[in-house]
């Protein structure tokens, strides 16, 4: 996800296959937090440096945002969130294990954590692990009762006796293994350069909850450029109805219009006009009142509200047109995986990603160059606002004075309002 417009495209895909939580491994970015978007949510957790490796997270539907509990970062391979549900809160953890090449220390901190983890969630919810594990689970009757017979490898690696392990301990079923589905249904993640597919990314669920699972399989549409297949889990559970209180929103004011000089004369002669109509025999709480429908009124006469657009002036027609064209190419490879196909997928991977890379330039440079003609037109006419907050007790009232001295550039008068 260091690519640019890459969590746009992971968020489409969410959108098109109507999916309301995804868990994600190795998004490569730096610390924690949470950014909101009108469709979506990005909530991540990843290394306190800037090193380009591990990370996980989870991307949340506006649905699932309102019943959202908590999200906690544990670190760069761990992280959860607890959800609200009719009948009991679901919590979902989603884990990037340990390569196999990865020495015992480093898997047996990563399954103590997990450990950890799981010791702080709350009896009764019900506790779901989504992870990249790196184990591949075979089909051996003495562990049905934990993997489940419908795994693609016949014996369990070195990485799935640990998972095993930890499951058959903390009382849980790795899910992935438990349904029938094709082949191509089961395997998750491609070997680059060769056709090789392996079971390595997998659900967990406590067997209490486990019935409430009815289906895990991997889905070989939805793209984000992966060599991982997306691993969908169907699970039946109804969210509680969250209550959500009207607050008022305060308008954002279209102010950049004022920067020209025909609609700043249009929008003072409105308040003239306005101003010279009004009648002042009033009270002060009166006059406020009236001061601020006049404003307001103007406003939306000459300078309107202004839009919200994310991403929207450089996340254009160019740019998801260059998606769908690799991502038809992608079918066609998936379909029938020959050189041609796999070359012709590859270019248009390429020229997606420097389509994406352009626009991104291009409106950062777009930005810069607006702050540095605002910069410059400050520094020619640079006032110096000088002022001093006055507060006044008497009784039962509470007076506040303001001064304000403008002092103009260089040469020219100084102007002082109280």
């Amino acid at each position: 996800m260091l690519k640019p417009g890459k969590m746009k495209e992971i968020a489409d895909e969410m959108q098109k296959y109507r999916i309301d939580v995804i868990g994600l491994q190795e998004i490569r970015w730096q610390g924690q937090g949470r950014i909101n978007k009108k469709e979506y949510t990005l909530l991540y957790s990843g290394p306190e440096n800037r090193t380009g490796r591990y990370g996980t997270g989870f991307i949340i539907s506006s649905n699932i945002r309102k019943s959202l509990l908590l999200f906690e970062p544990i670190n760069e391979r761990i992280c959860k969130i607890r959800i609200k549900g009719k009948f009991r809160n679901m919590t979902f953890i989603t884990a990037h294990a340990p390569t196999e090449d990865k020495t015992e220390l480093e898997k047996e901190d990563f399954y103590e954590c997990l450990d950890n983890v799981l010791n702080l969630c709350q009896k009764y919810d019900m506790v779901t692990i989504l992870g990249d594990f790196n184990a591949k689970n075979g089909r051996e009757d003495k562990m049905k009762g934990v993997v489940g017979g419908y795994s693609i490898h016949e014996k369990r690696s070195e990485n799935g006796d640990i998972l095993v392990q930890f499951a058959a301990r903390n009382n849980f079923i790795i899910k992935s293994t438990c349904f029938p589905h094709k082949r191509i249904h089961l395997g998750t993640c491609k070997v680059p350069g060769t056709n090789i597919v392996n079971q390595i990314d997998h659900v967990l669920t406590k067997k209490r909850h486990s019935s409430s699972v009815i289906d895990v399989r991997a889905c070989r549409g939805p793209n984000c450029d992966s060599d991982h297949y997306l691993v969908r889990a169907i699970i039946k559970q109804k969210l509680a109805k969250t209550k959500v209180t009207s607050k008022s929103t305060r308008k954002h004011w279209n102010v950049g219009k004022l920067n020209i000089q025909e609609n700043l004369e249009k929008y003072q002669r409105g308040m003239e006009r306005k101003l010279f109509e009004y009648q002042a025999d009033k009270n002060i709480n009166e006059k406020w009142n009236d001061l601020e429908t006049i404003i307001k009124e103007i406003a939306e006469e000459e300078i309107s509200e202004r839009k919200k657009e994310r991403n929207s002036d450089w996340c254009d027609a160019e740019c998801m047109d260059a998606v769908r064209n690799k991502n038809k190419a992608r079918e066609i490879m998936i379909a029938r995986d020959t050189r041609g196909h796999r070359r012709e997928y590859k270019r248009l991977r390429m020229v997606a990603n420097k389509v994406w890379r352009k626009k991104k330039t291009e409106a950062m440079q777009k930005q810069l160059q607006e702050i540095e003609e605002l910069n410059d037109q400050t520094s020619e006419g640079s006032q110096l606002v000088e002022g001093s907050l006055g507060k006044h007790l008497s009784g039962d009232c509470i007076a506040y004075s303001v001064s304000l001295t403008v002092v103009q550039s260089e040469s020219g008068p100084s102007d002082t309002w109280e």
